[in-house]
């Protein structure tokens, strides 16, 4: 019996490609098929010159060939040919479509940011809303309602530049400390990056996951970034399976899933989760009361704990005082105000527990080298001006 020819449609640019591949590889090298690999890649063989040696028993196309213009070419070029499609949108390919589970993946996120003990979390979107950013966004909102949080959501705009002012202070004006899913690594690297330009610690104030484990971007990033790995492999084999069954005249079904392996944690989520429960508690302590005039002392009473042993581990773990960490914090809380223009600077003292006018200019002017009236005047609502 001669093997079955199939054409597969694969980039691979990307780790994720790659690793799809090579699950199709090893599944259909089971089978005894005969694989014709198109990577449109310049030195790679074109789609044309692999269908002018072979006739195809049955197609994978990977999700840029899931279009409209592309099904109807591949219908009209191979009728009655099975095909299966990977990660490609539902709305486009009905059937054959094998896909990454987002519920599994909004649920890896959600586990792992909400054990750094964090209360205030967001995800950061792609611009245009692609269905598995719009699938991963729900999901994630969704399992994060059931642990009773709330969270916002940032989308760029059409054309929006990478790092641009509006992530700085969508950023900025989050609650922190607080931990932020993005949609996939480039992503996530760019909130990064925003972090690093308003002035935010990650992972300090600003925890950061991505999505894809994409190593070259996770590890050439500073600090690095925690990523979910898909199951890519897993991936590749199930659509090898799925055409088997198709070849054999199963029908279309409803897309197969597959789910996550794990949680590639580095620094920027790392070093928040390797906190005693203690510096946890003090933190959301912090976080929730910031505003209200607290001192180190109050925090340690309120928590029954010594000071002297609160501050011990405050300088052990995090590098600074617990007056450092109340400075810090207190800063942001007048950030965020002033960052809203209906916010008028004469209460912004007594809203963000000061003592007086005078002491929040004294201290504000000392820290970022500025009124803060020349912080709301400055470019992006002021983020330029912050020097932390």
């Amino acid at each position: 019996m001669q093997p079955l020819e199939i054409v597969v449609t694969c980039s691979t640019a990307q780790k994720a490609r790659r690793d799809k591949l090579a699950g199709i590889c090893r599944a259909a090298r089971r089978l005894g098929w005969r694989l014709h690999v198109v990577d449109r890649h310049p030195f790679s063989p074109s789609l044309d010159d692999v269908l002018a040696q072979v006739v195809p028993d049955g197609l994978i196309l990977e999700n840029d060939d899931a279009t409209a213009g592309g099904i109807a070419y591949f219908r009209r070029r191979f009728p009655g040919v099975p095909r299966v499609f990977i990660d490609a949108s539902p709305k486009v390919a009905r059937g054959g479509n094998v896909l990454l589970d987002a519920v599994s993946v909004a649920d890896c996120a959600a586990d792992h940011l909400a054990s750094l003990g964090v209360s205030s979390f967001a995800y950061v979107g792609v611009s245009g809303r692609p269905f598995w950013d719009a699938q991963r966004e729900t999901s994630f909102v969704a399992a994060m309602r059931r642990r009773g949080a709330a969270v916002p959501v940032f989308r760029p705009g059409p054309g929006a530049r990478r790092g641009s002012a509006a992530l700085r202070r969508f950023l900025l004006a989050l609650p922190r400390p607080c931990a932020v899913f993005a949609a996939f690594d480039a992503v996530a690297k760019e909130v990064v990056d925003a972090c690093a330009a308003a002035g935010l610690r990650v992972p300090d104030d600003v925890a950061v996951l991505g999505c894809d484990d994409d190593a070259f971007i996770c590890e050439n990033s500073y600090p690095t970034i925690s990523s979910i790995l898909p199951d890519w492999q897993r991936c590749g084999e199930l659509a090898v399976e799925r055409l088997l069954r198709r070849i054999e005249g199963g029908g279309e079904g409803a897309a197969t899933k597959y789910g996550v392996v794990c949680v590639s944690v580095r620094e920027s989520t790392r070093l928040l989760s390797a906190r005693s429960a203690v510096v946890k508690r003090a933190l959301a302590f912090i976080a929730e009361n910031v505003t209200s005039g607290i001192s180190a002392s109050g925090v340690a009473l309120a928590l029954d704990i010594p000071l002297r042993t609160l501050e011990y581990r405050f300088r052990r773990e995090l590098g600074r005082t617990v007056s450092a960490e109340i400075q810090e914090r207190r800063l942001g809380a007048v950030e965020r105000m002033l960052a809203d223009r209906n916010v008028r600077i004469e209460s912004i003292a007594q809203m963000c527990g000061y003592r007086s006018d005078i002491a929040l200019k004294v201290v504000f002017r000392r820290h970022f080298g500025c009124s803060m009236r020349e912080w709301r005047r400055s470019p992006g609502g002021g983020i330029q001006g912050s020097r932390r």
